[in-house]
């Protein structure tokens, strides 16, 4: 998903400073917003939306020495 992407853009520096830490953490958000949604009808979106908060945790932990 373009979720997946956006949280790849974040362990790039170079591409997180030129995009912007605010501007990902923006569209990311909205990208869960909209597979908040669609989970509820959708078997593969509710896994899709859990495979990417457990991916975002290791982001978190990766860029913040954890």
């Amino acid at each position: 998903t373009a979720a997946t992407v956006l949280l790849m853009a974040r362990l790039f520096p170079k591409i997180r400073d030129v995009i912007g830490e605010e501007s990902l953490l923006s569209s990311w958000n909205e990208c869960l917003r909209c597979m908040d949604e669609y989970q509820h009808y959708s078997v593969s979106a509710k896994k899709c939306y859990s495979y990417l908060s457990e991916l975002e945790n290791h982001v978190w932990a990766a860029t913040h020495g954890k």
